[in-house]
């Protein structure tokens, strides 16, 4: 099962509308994360998702959340994701995780 940004986040009730919302997790500077955790750069091409190099360099596609952060990328459909431009790929989703927690 694949680790998740959102495993130790609480639900929260609004208090006036009586609704839950999760937590936000923490999300960290890419430089930050870059030097806390190794990572591989490539160069990102027309048409690649942040799914697929999750899957291929991450062993889940799920974890494109930890390229956009690694990256400083809000969404995989940032305006700020350039083809032609040099992206960082985390080499383990744990080290993420384990950098997460301590922040």
């Amino acid at each position: 099962m694949a680790l998740s940004r959102y495993q130790n986040t609480t639900a929260i009730r609004y208090e006036n509308k009586g609704k839950f919302h999760l937590q936000t997790p923490v999300f960290v500077n890419g430089s930050e994360l870059a030097a806390a955790v190794s990572f591989i750069t490539i160069k990102y091409t027309a048409g690649t998702r942040l799914d697929v190099l999750a899957q291929k360099y991450l062993g889940d596609g799920r974890y494109w959340w930890a390229i956009c952060m690694m990256n400083d990328l809000n969404s995989p459909y940032d305006p700020n994701l350039i083809v032609g431009s040099m992206i960082r790929v985390p080499e383990n989703i744990t080290d993420v995780v384990k950098y997460m927690k301590k922040v």
